[in-house]
């Protein structure tokens, strides 16, 4: 989480000075380390203003690519906590956290610099169970994530089905995963060939993950289990049973 404390100290205190303000400016952290993709929060706390401001935050990359994440106004005060995603990158990036503030009079800005370092992505691919019979509708999930467990957003460029006889029966192209995850759906047909059906993904990178489901005929497990009792009184302390099951 990156985290902004700024404590307004020239619009907080009537005998305060720009030079206190610019004071409390520079206890705020000057550096961070952020993976491209991932989901960050970040927090900013404006603290009892004298005077209406308004406060903007920006985050701008080396090549020039802008991003503004916070664009309000502050009469009483403000602690707003946003959740935000961090810009993919191809290489390690140094981005520019701006947080300008205005009032009436004066106008004050801080700039952090945050480390973007491109993620290790990790492909996950869930069926909602195993194996499926001719005619059920398969269920997946694309789970996307980051070396550290974040969800990382990202466009796939194709998801495809296989069946056994390596036929490719369905295909989707260009998907962007929502909170790091596509859910898709597949239903099969009462003709369909039995035996061992893989899914395919490619990401945005080109890489490739696979996993698989059986499509077979199959009943629930059935078994029996008897239970054998001699004559028991209200006497007995101890009960012999016998129980076969099979």
């Amino acid at each position: 989480m990156l985290f902004f404390a700024l404590v307004m100290a020239y619009a907080l205190l009537q005998t305060a000075t720009l030079r206190m303000f610019d004071e409390s400016l520079d206890k705020l952290p000057m550096s961070s380390q952020v993976v491209g993709g991932s989901m960050e929060t970040l927090c900013v706390r404006v603290h009892r203003p004298t005077e209406p401001l308004s406060l903007v935050v920006t985050l701008k990359l080396e090549q020039g690519q802008l991003s503004m994440l916070l664009n309000t106004r502050v009469n009483k005060g403000l602690y707003n906590c946003l959740p935000f995603e961090v810009p993919s990158v191809m290489l390690e990036t140094v981005a520019i956290l701006g947080v300008p503030l205005t009032g009436y009079k004066d106008s004050m800005s801080k700039e952090t610099k945050i480390l973007i370092t491109p993620s290790n992505i990790i492909t996950i691919i869930q069926t909602d169970k195993p194996i499926y019979k001719p005619g059920q509708k398969v269920q997946f999930r694309v789970v996307s994530l980051t070396s550290s467990f974040g969800m990382y957003n990202q466009k796939y460029q194709t998801v495809e089905i296989q069946d056994p006889n390596s036929n490719c029966i369905a295909q989707w192209l260009d998907l962007s995963t929502v909170s790091g995850m596509l859910d898709l759906s597949h239903p099969t047909t009462a003709e369909a060939p039995l035996g061992r059906y893989i899914i395919t993904v490619w990401n945005e990178k080109g890489a490739q993950t696979s996993t698989g489901f059986n499509l077979k005929e199959y009943g629930l497990p059935k078994f029996e289990v008897t239970v054998s009792l001699h004559n028991v009184t209200i006497l007995d302390t101890e009960v012999t049973l016998r129980v076969c099951g099979k």
